[in-house]
């Protein structure tokens, strides 16, 4: 048996098969592993390219007033803000308001008012808040029934139907005279008054419109005379409309 003269081990089994020098284990190339990283960042790259192309950024939201933006390149088109009402350029007044003339208390006068005449409490063409005044008498003292009302400068025009009512046996052609008088008060206090409105055609089956001017009016008397004194006057959709 034969001996190294260097007193050397013996090569490993892996030295002797490869005949070459002996290799440490766990250690890499380093040019193996800068050759893995490039590897590793080019593959990155394409992949953010990839990503960049396929999902684009998305476009700004839009800012705080409401205004939308242009059109984005996104998968999908922005909201649009809620459209405004439309205008048109003319715009309704309301209706004026005001009061019914049977709503109001009589300063004077009360006493000729009655209620509807049984045959007419039915009929829908007194329904319209029927304001009922008796016929006078038309004897001496007696040709007139006045009724007045408070109206302290509040109102601007008076529209009532004037629509008389007869009971059977008496002339049904019997004219009636409605006539409204608006008194003005004057610096001095006193109170000066015109003829306003009157309708002398009305007759039971054929009632007219009555339409006074009472703007600034302190007061106004609505007078009835009537051919027949057997009879009703019947204002109806009596109303003041108001001038605040």
């Amino acid at each position: 048996m034969s001996t190294t003269s260097s007193g050397a081990p013996p090569p490993s089994r892996d030295d002797a098969a490869t005949g070459g020098p002996p290799r440490r284990r766990g250690r890499r190339d380093p040019a193996t592993v800068l050759g893995v990283l490039g590897l590793l960042l080019t593959v990155v790259s394409v992949l953010v390219a990839v990503g960049a192309w396929l999902w684009p950024n998305s476009p700004p939201a839009p800012e705080p007033s409401g205004s939308g933006s242009g059109p984005g390149s996104g998968s999908g088109p922005s909201p649009s803000p809620a459209p405004a009402p439309t205008t048109t350029g003319t715009t309704t007044a309301p209706a004026p308001a005001g009061v019914f003339l049977d709503s109001l208390r009589p300063e004077a006068g009360g006493e000729h008012l009655t209620e509807l005449p049984r045959k007419i409490r039915d009929d829908p063409a007194y329904g319209d808040r029927p304001l009922a005044i008796r016929c006078p008498s038309n004897q001496t003292g007696d040709q007139t029934h006045d009724v007045t009302w408070d109206l302290g400068g509040y109102y601007l025009d008076l529209q009532a139907g004037v629509h008389p009512f007869y009971p059977a046996g008496s002339d049904t052609r019997s004219a009636t005279f409605v006539t409204a008088v608006v008194g003005t008060r004057l610096t001095d206090g006193t109170l000066r008054t015109v003829r306003a409105g009157e309708q002398l055609q009305a007759r039971p089956g054929s009632p007219q419109p009555l339409a006074a001017d009472v703007e600034k009016g302190a007061k106004l008397t609505v007078s009835v005379r009537c051919g027949d004194p057997r009879g009703t006057v019947v204002l109806t959709g009596g109303s003041l409309t108001s001038a605040r």
